[in-house]
């Protein structure tokens, strides 16, 4: 339900069509409409019980005769009812409807189906009520409340309608400006045939006695103003009205057909208003005016005025004033000025802040000029004034050419040409005179710095004289000379083979001087690159140098001396790391306070909690070890003789390990060789013991680590051998172990193992073979070694020979 309806003042009638003027009928509409109740009367007994009512409704216009509608709607009740709510709606907006026609169908039902009416069912009721769209407004809905049907059924209605409505611009097909719409009720835009040769038009509002309605606008760099215009109003009492700038030019009234005017505009803004102006007594006609087909035309001209000014003067002289005689006139609100000048009149050139009417020409004038006034509206329109003549008669002048590059202390040579006057020539420039030149004189300038050589007067064999618009300038630019850049020291101790970026500034920077850095001094060894930094990764202690090389000169050496951290030996003692860094191949340097890197490991350290505590320990000497049970020519065992490294390596690492490790151990060769030897001379000073290398590495040498605990040198003899290969880094040799998995530490070492046959040996006869069998009581640490005794011929198991007999332990003795 459309709760804003309100009752109508006035009975809207079907009749009431008929007095609707012709254009009012023809406007569009905007509608709504609403079935908001059903009624019935007890006007048909239903001898079984309740009556049973149906109602049916429709809406449809005189533009749009297709009805909307339809729904059925039932209700049950004993004698009269009423059925409230929202059933049939219907919204129309920008029609040429006139009148809103609605229909019902209502019966009582006694067959079935319910919602169709057949033979059965009884008073029924079918009627169509129209209601006219009688005076609408524009922006105001007429509102009406109704009741169609007859004394047995009918329907309450709720619509509402008004005139169509557009925006103005549209309306008028205007684009150029902002239209404002006022008065008692402002101009609108109509939809209909009011308009003149289209669907649309402004219309003025609907307004009462001694009340206006007006449209206006603002506009400006427009000639004139043309529109399309008609009025039906009192005869010479009601009028539709034309205001240029608030002053009334053409005015209409009566009845009047569609006019097209045109009207010239005034220079600068113009303010344009059609009013519709009701005087205080009679209505005549449709009491209203019509606007359509607004346009302007653009400004294209303008007046710029004159000028004077034609004169004669010798160069070098002051020229009169040039006089305004005439100011420009445009149909824009202001005018803004620009004098010009040109030495052929094709050429012109704006004249710095010349922007007044009048122009006083400066002293000094070389040549004969033309000069004219330039005027330009705000509407963008130009125009130029007629020209005037400055005509100079020529004095000496000339032009210094001869640009040059020197290095400092060179000279050059400047060449005065003169272009005017007569030879000889007395000169003036930066501050020197020269007299008695000619044309094509040159003259030695030896400048410290860059200098522009610039003429400051020239005198010809006449006497005149020219101290201004002389000609060119000739431009010695000296370069300079470098000085050495400064290197920005480098902390020592950087981490070795990692990126340093080395800097130098500084200095005088020489014309086209660029900083180079080398490997040697004085430009030797490799170009390393230009620029003010440089990027190095040295591993040992590197000096590197840097000069500046430019057109001019190339300086002396600077130069840096980078000291990365050292590989090296420890000292007797234990050494603990106490930092760390990460080279460019990943590899991770323990490094003591000292400066000195003790170990390296390259992989994953991203689950250390914190620092691997690293240490490295030196005995001095190597270590070595004996568990000799008694004298070898005693045929007693020796067991074993054990050597040990005297460094050996800690690694505490807290935290989870990722993957495998590698792990360079840093140890001179010699430490190895010499205990090498020492196992070689053992052996060869004990023959009777039969000395031989446990692990058949080169010459009995191993590396070993333990697992679980710090590594306590010396332990000789650990469980996990390490793979290594050795290699020189710096000057230091270090052994390399790759895929460690855990960490504890380690060195490396040799064991000697004796063959010796003990006193406790017994032989015993084989029957399978023929030849003697061994029972021995062995110490475990032979245990799977081979055992070498002497024998001969084994008849008897005390007959020894010099035949000698390879046993192992659990096998049967071989034929050798």
């Amino acid at each position: 339900m459309f709760s804003y309806y309100r009752t109508l003042a006035t009975t809207l009638v079907i009749t009431a069509l008929m007095g609707l003027p012709v254009y009012l009928t023809a406007q569009n509409v905007d509608y709504e409409a609403l079935v908001n109740s059903y009624q019935a009367q007890n006007m048909c007994n239903d001898l079984f019980g309740d009556e049973d009512y149906t109602w049916k409704s429709w809406f449809s216009d005189d533009e749009f005769t297709t009805e909307v509608g339809g729904a059925c709607t039932t209700q049950d009740a004993n004698g009269s009812t009423t059925v409230s709510g929202q059933f049939t709606r219907i919204v129309r907006n920008n029609i040429a409807a006139t009148e809103l026609r609605a229909r019902l169908d209502a019966w009582e039902n006694d067959e079935n189906p319910r919602c169709e009416f057949d033979n059965g069912d009884d008073c029924r009721t079918q009627t169509t009520c129209v209601y006219p769209f009688t005076d609408p407004l524009e922006n105001t809905w007429r509102i009406g409340n109704e009741t169609c049907g007859s004394g047995n059924y009918s329907m309450g209605i709720n619509y509402r309608y008004r005139y169509t409505t557009i925006d103005l611009r549209l309306a008028t097909d205007f684009v150029d400006e902002q239209l404002l719409a006022g008065g008692s009720r402002p101009f609108w835009g109509a939809v209909g045939n009011w308009a003149n040769g289209g669907s649309d038009c402004a219309a003025s509002g609907t307004i009462g006695d001694n009340a206006h309605s007006n449209l206006r606008f603002t506009t400006r760099c427009k000639e004139t103003l043309t529109f399309d215009w008609r009025v039906s109003s009192e005869v010479d009492g009601d009028y539709l009205q034309l205001y240029k700038n608030n002053v009334l030019v053409r005015q209409i009234s009566g009845q009047t057909r569609w006019a097209t005017v045109t009207i010239p505009l005034d220079a600068g803004y113009n303010i344009i208003e059609w009013r519709y102006q009701k005087n205080g007594s009679i209505s005549a006609g449709e009491d209203r005016g019509w606007i359509d087909h607004i346009r302007l035309q653009d400004a294209t001209s303008l007046n710029p005025g004159s000028i004077s000014g034609t004169q004669t003067i010798c160069s070098g002289g002051n020229p009169s004033n040039l006089a305004s005689t005439a100011a420009g006139v445009s149909f824009g609100t202001n005018i803004l000025y620009q004098w010009q000048i040109s030495i052929d009149q094709v050429n012109w050139r704006n004249i710095g802040t010349a922007t007044n009417l009048s122009y006083n020409p400066p002293a000094g004038l070389s040549q004969t000029v033309y000069y004219r006034r330039r005027a330009t509206d705000n509407c963008g329109i130009t125009g130029f004034s007629n020209v005037v003549t400055v005509t100079v008669k020529p004095l000496p002048n000339g032009s210094l050419t001869g640009d040059a590059t020197i290095c400092e202390g060179n000279s050059a040579n400047l060449t005065f040409t003169a272009t005017s006057g007569t030879a000889p020539f007395d000169l003036v420039f930066n501050g020197t005179s020269y007299q008695n030149l000619t044309s094509g004189t040159q003259i030695p300038v030896t400048p410290t710095t860059t200098t522009i050589y610039s003429l400051s007067s020239v005198v010809d064999d006449n006497g005149c004289v020219r101290t201004s618009g002389l000609g060119t300038s000739a431009t010695v630019t000296v370069e300079t000379n470098s000085t050495p850049p400064t290197i920005a020291p480098v902390s020592p101790g950087v981490c070795p083979n990692t990126n340093i970026v080395l800097s130098a500034s500084g200095g005088i920077v020489g014309t086209g001087a660029v900083i180079r850095w080398y490997t040697g001094p004085n430009g030797t060894g490799s170009l390393l690159g230009s620029g003010p930094t440089v990027t190095v990764s040295p591993t040992v202690e590197t000096t590197y140098y840097a000069r500046r090389e430019g057109n001019c000169n190339t300086t002396a050496d600077a130069s840096v001396t980078v000291s990365p951290a050292l590989f090296g030996y420890i000292p007797v003692g234990t050494e603990t790391a106490t930092s760390s860094c990460t080279d460019n191949d990943g590899w991770t340097h323990f490094v003591t306070g000292g400066g000195v890197i003790i170990l390296s490991i390259k992989g994953d350290f991203a689950g250390a909690t914190v620092l691997p505590q690293v240490s490295v320990r030196n005995n001095g000497t190597f270590y070595v070890e004996s568990t000799e049970a008694g004298d070898c020519t005693q045929g007693n065992s020796p067991g074993e003789r054990r050597y040990e490294l005297p460094r050996s390596w800690n690694v505490d690492f807290t935290g989870t390990l990722n993957g495998t490790y590698d792990v360079r151990f840093y140890y001179p060769s010699s430490e190895r060789m010499a205990m090498e030897t020492a196992a070689d001379e053992y052996i060869t000073a004990n023959p009777d013991c039969n000395y031989t290398y446990k692990y058949a590495t080169p010459n009995g040498f191993r590396h070993f680590k333990n697992v679980g605990g710090p590594y306590v040198a010396p332990q000789y003899d650990e469980s996990i051998s390490l793979a290594s290969t050795s290699g020189l880094v710096a000057g230091i040799e270090y052994a390399e172990f790759t895929g460690i998995t855990s960490f504890s530490g380690g060195s490396g070492g040799i064991v000697l193992s004796s063959a010796v046959v003990p006193n406790d040996v017994a032989f015993l006869d084989d029957a399978t073979n023929g030849y003697p069998s061994i029972q021995a009581a062995i110490d475990a640490a032979t245990d799977g070694q081979t055992l070498f005794i002497l024998g001969g011929n084994y008849n008897e198991t005390t007959d020894f020979g010099t035949k000698m007999l390879t046993v192992k332990i659990g096998m049967p003795p071989t034929n050798n």
